[in-house]
């Protein structure tokens, strides 16, 4: 991957994430994941499925991928 990458997915529901690489994969578009491991680093982590310490996790992909990846993503909140 370059350094033109989009966020298309910002979820704290990890459902959400792991459906989403599953779309993501299928389709054939690569995608980087931001904060996934991060979000159980601290002992209070996940407080109804959040940590407000990291932050929501984040699926991105290249540029030229962004909006077929949107659109893909589109029913996910």
């Amino acid at each position: 991957m370059n350094e033109d990458l989009v966020t298309v997915l910002s979820s704290y529901n990890r459902v959400d994430i792991m459906t989403a690489k599953s779309l993501l994969t299928s389709a054939g578009i690569e995608y980087f994941v931001e904060g996934e491991d991060v979000q159980d680093i601290i002992a209070w982590g996940g407080i109804g499925g959040i940590n407000p310490v990291t932050g929501p996790i984040k699926i991105l992909v290249e540029g030229k991928d962004g909006p077929d990846a949107k659109e893909i993503l589109k029913d996910l909140k």
